[in-house]
């Protein structure tokens, strides 16, 4: 019997460790500046001053067995993938190249941010951005998404190279390819995703 209560004491405290140590690694993995809350807005993360970044993954995901897309973006859309490619032109790095697969995923996600009100990378519908990637076939062995809120382009833009962990991921050499998708409403004006693979 005391056998058994050492035992269960034992599982007890490794899963209170485990617990304890996810949400350590969920404080450090917070990446962005934490700013005022919209009262009309759910946050599931920590909501940030309409920017927030997931760090780049080492996960694997699908098996590359997209399909053709055609591809047509707005015309913010392509203003925004023409000042990312600015950005790495300054820093000397390839340009990225627009995937229509992940601009689908983009649109998506900032659709069902201002849908549901929330602006977070964890999504009660998709999951997460390695979750979405896996549900279309991607492969990769690193990704990341960048998510801003604002009504000009070229002040959210500024504002996410001015983060260091947007500007990261926006400049991460690993990156080939990224969608934009950009959707009009939300507290902020527009919910902007950027999603970027090798």
């Amino acid at each position: 019997m005391r056998k058994d209560i050492r035992q269960l004491n034992a599982i007890i405290n490794r899963i209170t460790i485990l617990s304890l140590l996810a949400a350590l690694f969920s404080i450090i993995n917070a990446t962005a500046v934490k700013a005022q809350i919209p009262a009309n807005l759910h946050d599931n993360q920590s909501n940030r001053r309409g920017v927030q970044t997931s760090p780049a993954g080492g996960a694997t995901g699908g098996n590359g067995q997209n399909t053709a897309r055609k591809l047509s973006l707005t015309f913010e859309e392509a203003r925004l993938f023409k000042l990312l490619n600015q950005e790495r032109a300054k820093a000397g790095l390839p340009l990225l190249k627009i995937d229509p697969v992940l601009t689908e995923l983009a649109r998506a996600k900032s659709r069902d941010m201002v849908g549901h009100n929330y602006f977070g990378h964890i999504s009660e519908r998709f999951g997460s951005i390695y979750d979405q990637l896996e549900t279309e076939n991607v492969a990769y062995l690193h990704a990341a998404e960048n998510l801003a809120g604002g009504r000009e382009l070229d002040r959210v833009h500024r504002r996410l190279i001015a983060s260091p962990s947007h500007r990261g991921n926006i400049l991460n050499p690993k990156f080939k390819r990224v969608g934009i998708g950009i959707v009009n409403g939300g507290p902020y004006g527009k919910m902007i995703t950027q999603i970027f693979i090798d």
